[in-house]
């Protein structure tokens, strides 16, 4: 049966949001995104007159978008610090709905993609890992070692993505995420995946 047709840009970007998780920048070709969306090329041409690459923006805009809405709105509320930290994570966890998704960072961070939106990919996922680091401190954990346990969040959520992606089973995901708050959490002193004088990037 044939695809139902996307009549607007917005559910045109809705459509390219899953296939760029999915096939990542390099493997979303424009083929496969008229085979997706139904339309002919002319069609995709006229919302996105600047191509594949104007695709690929909207798609991160869309990403950012959401996590106004998601992470930094839950961030900045009222709730205590260990409530946010737990509802942030639960946040995460539930955006990942199949094994064979894939992250911003995967999606964009390899081959052409990284050449053309490495930066950007690199500006947000500082961004994101100082505002983890910033909840943790609010959390009573030191800011150095907040901010070496955000980047070992980062780590560990993106590996076991990795990993459940090839084997074809969220389950090592999912195992990570019910541990991952007690590790963030944990005394200042306990270690981790990275050792304690590790460099870490800065914004």
């Amino acid at each position: 049966m044939a695809r139902p047709k996307s009549d607007t840009r917005e559910q045109l970007i809705g459509q390219l949001v899953d296939l760029f998780y999915e096939y990542g920048y390099d493997g979303t070709t424009l083929a496969l995104i008229t085979v997706r969306t139904g339309l002919g090329r002319a069609s995709i041409y006229h919302h996105f007159p600047g191509g594949k690459d104007e695709m690929a923006v909207a798609v991160l805009m869309q990403a950012d978008a959401w996590a106004t809405t998601h992470v930094d709105a839950l961030l900045a509320s009222p709730l205590p610090p260990r409530e946010r930290l737990a509802a942030y994570l639960k946040v995460i966890d539930e955006v990942q709905y199949r094994a064979s998704q894939l992250t911003p960072a995967n999606a964009f961070g390899i081959g052409n993609g990284l050449e053309r939106f490495g930066a950007g990919l690199r500006e947000r996922f500082v961004k994101r890992a100082e505002h983890l680091a910033d909840l943790l401190v609010d959390c009573g954990v030191a800011p150095a070692v907040a901010k070496r346990r955000a980047w070992e969040a980062k780590i560990l959520i993106e590996g076991a993505l990795v990993c459940s992606r090839v084997v074809g089973d969220l389950a090592l995901y999912r195992g990570v995420m019910q541990q991952l708050q007690a590790q963030l959490l944990a005394p200042d002193d306990a270690p981790g995946p990275l050792p304690a004088a590790q460099a870490l990037p800065k914004p």
